[in-house]
């Protein structure tokens, strides 16, 4: 029994280009909706526009040289008491590259003195740019599997 071409072809095409994804520089939208409101509400399509390689805004992300950034995240803000200069009762919206590397890609609460904060982290380029965050790996592992049971559903 030999494979048809194309049941070969689609899980090396897929394999391919997650391996590119991962070798390439990350991007991630960065905006902050403090003087942006396309960073708190936008659609991805809009917030695209915002999406920057992380290793050329290194400076302005706060990184040293030679920080291998290594995931996007989505920072909501939620000032809840007056502190310092800031009012409460304000939710802010921080997209931007991260380099510290977390256990696990989710969404983290932090709280402190006056407020909180939703910290979530994703590791596909853009991918901070949505209200869910997506997994390549899974994609990539679910796939070749879908392939071969389709062929094998086929026959």
């Amino acid at each position: 029994m030999q494979i048809p071409t194309m049941y070969l072809a689609a899980p090396i095409f897929i394999l391919a280009t997650c391996y590119f994804a991962y070798v390439m520089p990350l991007k991630c939208v960065i905006c902050n909706s403090e003087n942006n409101n396309v960073c708190a509400e936008g659609t991805p399509d809009q917030l695209n526009q915002y999406s920057a390689e992380c290793s050329a805004v290194n400076k302005s992300m706060g990184g040293a040289a030679g920080v291998e950034w290594t995931s996007c995240r989505k920072i909501v803000t939620f000032v809840d008491f007056d502190v310092n200069d800031e009012k409460g009762g304000i939710t802010r919206v921080f997209r931007r590259c991260g380099y510290i590397k977390e256990e696990k890609l989710s969404c983290v609460y932090k709280g402190g003195l006056g407020g909180r904060q939703r910290v979530c982290s994703c590791d596909t380029d853009n991918c901070n740019s949505g209200h869910s965050l997506t997994n390549t790996l899974l994609t990539t592992i679910l796939a070749p599997i879908a392939i071969v049971a389709i062929y094998r559903f086929q026959q």
